[in-house]
């Protein structure tokens, strides 16, 4: 869950169908989010903002870091609850690598 107003980091880790890990060291990455799947961006985390970055103790991880002010921004003001979307890709082949939706909460 994303509390508005509180900074917020999650992380994945990435296997191939055999379990290998998948390194992502050298792939600059981008992570979308919006109100819906469809919707405008939100705010956009990449390696090269630093919201995103590669765990340099596993090439497979990845961290999304969220401060205060960004998710301040996920929930519409006087609106308990909702819901948005994130997308996941590589930017140097466009690869989609991950669809999903996180809870905000105020």
């Amino acid at each position: 869950m994303i509390y508005a107003g509180a900074a917020f980091e999650y992380s994945l880790t990435f296997n191939d169908p055999s379990g290998a890990v998948i390194d992502l060291s050298a792939t600059p990455l981008r992570v979308q989010i919006k109100p819906t799947q469809a919707g405008l961006v939100l705010l956009e985390l990449t390696t090269a903002n630093g919201k995103l970055r590669i765990d340099p103790a596993n090439p497979a991880s990845i961290i999304m870091r969220m401060e205060a002010a960004d998710t301040a921004a996920l929930l519409p003001p006087g609106t308990p609850q909702g819901q948005v979307w994130f997308t996941l890709c590589a930017l140097d082949s466009m690869t989609h690598m991950l669809d999903g939706t996180f809870t905000t909460s105020a």
